[in-house]
């Protein structure tokens, strides 16, 4: 089993914007570690299995989600890759210890990672 977690929330900031407008085209990053609000899954798992499991960890659950793009960095750590939705864990070679980055676009607020 695979595990992300939603990383530490006590170090996220959020933020009510004040201009709608400007918040359509936010794009939050959201960075998953495997060691709080774990999520499991099965390798056979597919892209759009585990953005549903994400959206049911309670914090993430507060954020009005309008979409969410998922991300790997490569192995040399520059490049990131976005994960399609029908793909499984297993074609993107995802095991447990690797690191998803999450975009999330919101119309209501916004995260800062300290």
């Amino acid at each position: 089993m695979l595990q992300f977690g939603f990383s530490q929330f006590c170090t996220v900031i959020m933020t009510k914007l004040m201009m709608p407008s400007f918040a359509d085209s936010m794009k939050i990053q959201v960075i998953y570690d495997v060691e709080h609000y774990p999520v499991e899954l099965n390798k056979k798992d597919t892209v759009a299995t585990l953005k549903a499991k994400i959206e049911k960890i309670e914090e993430i659950g507060k954020i009005p989600i309008q979409k969410q793009i998922l991300t790997k960095k490569s192995s040399t750590g520059r490049v990131k890759r976005v994960l399609a939705d029908q793909k499984t864990m297993d074609e993107y070679g995802i095991g447990e210890g690797d690191t998803i980055y999450m975009e999330v676009v919101t119309d209501t607020y916004f995260l800062i990672l300290m």
